[in-house]
């Protein structure tokens, strides 16, 4: 059975590009636009993997360690190499 993966990003474009990438690769993939849509949607979902957009501050010490700091298991940055998204949520899913 394929993972369920939820996108969740304010981008219409980012949350296409990457739900092709994954939908290519065999994923099924779910949507939401933020992160009240998301909520709903786990509400009524269960899924294996969340990628969501971060918005780091920049200027402000440590923002670079964002994902590390919300215990994230794997993280990307903007603009993303499909293969680099396709390493990590496989690395996620083991």
């Amino acid at each position: 059975m394929s993972k369920r993966i939820l996108t969740v990003d304010d981008s219409r474009t980012m949350r296409e590009m990457v739900a092709m990438t994954l939908r290519n690769a065999g994923f099924h993939v779910i949507q939401a636009d933020d992160g009240v849509n998301a909520l709903k949607v786990l509400a009524d979902n269960e899924v294996d993997v969340i990628i969501t957009a971060q918005h780091a501050q920049h200027g402000r010490p440590g923002a670079c360690q964002g994902p590390a700091r919300a215990d994230a298991t794997g993280w990307i940055t903007k603009p993303f190499d499909p293969q680099r998204l396709l390493q990590v949520v496989n690395e996620v899913c083991q």
